[in-house]
């Protein structure tokens, strides 16, 4: 039940984080129409480069392909996310696709829920170095001003992204920031900074399939889609979480 519960969350997840890709470098392989989502227009080219890379991966790994749910990666699904996040309406309204730093936080929001849900155990130690990665650019920058936030910097805002996943998730403490505000509550309690996502003593989170679904439908309950899966998620798991509702 598990595995097959891991299996049905991370279709959804993978399709959700490697959507750049599928369209860039395997558009064949999904038996539905694109996600909901413009291409990033202002990146560097290190956030360009990323997702042909993941693309030709997941073409290597798939097996013909597979249906996807529907996927929303609009820039209005994601501002409404970092308005909840933020505890504020941001003016203006936080566009994922505005720039570079703004690109990573809106990743920011989804790797380390793919870590945790790999479609397969081969494909793990790739998912969470992607959330490395980008915690380690994200962190390079943890003390810019988000523009135009005045006062609002990169640290803030993944801290902020990483409570609003565990209160939509409704696991406790999951998920930490880039820096944290204690040294207490850093790696081993010695250090502020938070590269890698880990507890106390550097051991990774794991999250269970409803988990992943309340932060994916951004409603705190995997019984009412919404968010990122606007219809909800099209796995057997899933759609038995319809069904008890």
């Amino acid at each position: 039940m598990a595995a097959r519960a891991r299996r049905a969350v991370a279709v959804a997840v993978l399709h959700l984080l490697l959507l750049t890709a599928s369209q860039l470098a395997a558009p064949a392989l999904s038996a539905m129409a694109p996600p909901a989502a413009p291409l990033p227009g202002s990146a560097d080219p290190r956030c360009h480069a990323s997702p042909p890379r993941r693309g030709g991966r997941r073409r290597a790994r798939s097996m013909g392909g597979f249906p996807r749910p529907a996927i929303d990666l609009s820039d209005a699904v994601f501002a409404a996310v970092m308005d909840d996040a933020m505890a504020t309406r941001l003016d203006p309204p936080f566009d994922p696709y505005a720039s570079s730093v703004n690109f990573l936080l809106a990743s920011y929001i989804l790797p380390h829920i793919t870590a945790s849900a790999a479609l397969q155990a081969s494909m793990l130690a790739v998912e969470a170095g992607q959330d490395a990665v980008i915690r380690m650019m994200l962190y390079e920058r943890s003390d810019e001003v988000v523009a135009p936030y005045r006062g609002r910097t990169v640290a803030e805002f993944t801290r902020r992204i990483s409570e609003w996943r565990n209160a939509a998730s409704r696991c406790g403490a999951k998920d930490e920031g880039v820096k944290v505000l204690d040294r207490r509550q850093g790696a081993e309690r010695r250090t502020v900074s938070n590269i890698l996502g880990a507890g106390d003593d550097s051991l990774g989170f794991a999250r269970t399939p409803a988990e992943v679904l309340r932060i994916l439908y951004g409603s705190g309950n995997e019984q009412v889609p919404g968010g990122f899966l606007p219809r909800g998620g099209n796995g057997t798991i899933a759609r038995g979480f319809f069904q008890l509702a």
